[in-house]
């Protein structure tokens, strides 16, 4: 019933606030798995697929993290209808599901990974290890033009709850590894679980990246935007076609505000 409601109420606010019309800045989409599994933040691979069709026909503008960067720094110009993909942690489905889509359309994107679960598999709420990418699907991804590999620390611990010098540790090492294995320079960062705060994003800055992204949910315009807090909305198994319409423009920001007002706990 909650589902539904919440359904509904994107739907209103998608016809009264289109995102083809009222977009004026860009939507930075997080994903974590793409796959077939009971984890809530997992996305069913035909639901991906529908999503990135939706961004195709609709003819948005689906950019790299660094293209949104580079346009931001030069005053903010082009926003309208663009939209940023990301995924986090690094779980192998993004290679086995998520990559031949955006091959597909030609679409880039940006995988944040914990570099001490490569190869491995991770825990999570639900007590579902899933299996995370190797080294040599990342090379293979990274060689490919659309994949950009960066650092979501090696432990994926959160960081406000770590020393200076732990949180130091896990920001930089994890960099370092993934410049060396992949031959390339690392120019953003993904808090794990979204943690940070302003000496964390000092960390990222002094380690040499460029912007950071957050778990907090909104869009980014030309005005008044941090590049080390910059806000993603969220895409899980929650998200329907309408939700996922209302997550690339202003009716998820209204959504938020208004949810803030009825239920301020």
């Amino acid at each position: 019933m909650k589902s539904l409601a919440r359904t509904f109420m994107f739907g209103v606010l998608n016809l009264l606030f289109n995102s083809e019309v009222f977009s004026r800045g860009c939507a930075i989409l997080m994903y974590h798995s793409v796959g077939e599994n009971r984890v809530f933040f997992t996305v069913r691979p035909r639901e991906f697929e529908r999503q990135m069709e939706y961004l195709h026909k609709h003819d948005y503008s689906v950019i790299s993290l660094s293209g949104l960067i580079e346009r931001l720094q030069q005053g903010g110009r082009n926003l309208k209808k663009c939209v940023v993909l990301t995924f986090d942690d690094g779980y192998r489905d993004n290679y086995a599901n998520a990559y031949p889509v955006l091959k597909k359309y030609g679409f880039p994107a940006t995988i944040f990974v914990a570099t001490g679960f490569i190869g491995q598999s991770m825990d999570n709420a639900y007590h579902e290890p899933l299996p995370m990418l190797s080294w040599g699907e990342l090379k293979e991804m990274a060689g490919s033009g659309i994949i950009d590999i960066e650092p979501h620390t090696i432990h994926h611990k959160k960081l406000t709850e770590l020393s200076s010098y732990e949180a130091t540790a896990e920001i930089q090492e994890s960099k370092k590894e993934i410049e060396e294995k992949l031959g390339k320079k690392c120019a953003s960062f993904a808090y794990p679980h979204g943690s940070s705060s302003a000496s964390v994003e000092d960390l990222a800055r002094g380690a040499g990246f460029l912007a950071a992204v957050t778990t907090k949910e909104g869009i980014i315009g030309q005005k008044n935007w941090n590049p080390f807090a910059l806000k993603r909305n969220s895409v899980d198994s929650t998200v329907n076609l309408v939700v996922f319409q209302a997550k690339l423009g202003f009716s998820n920001v209204l959504y938020h505000i208004l949810k803030k007002y009825v239920s301020p706990s």
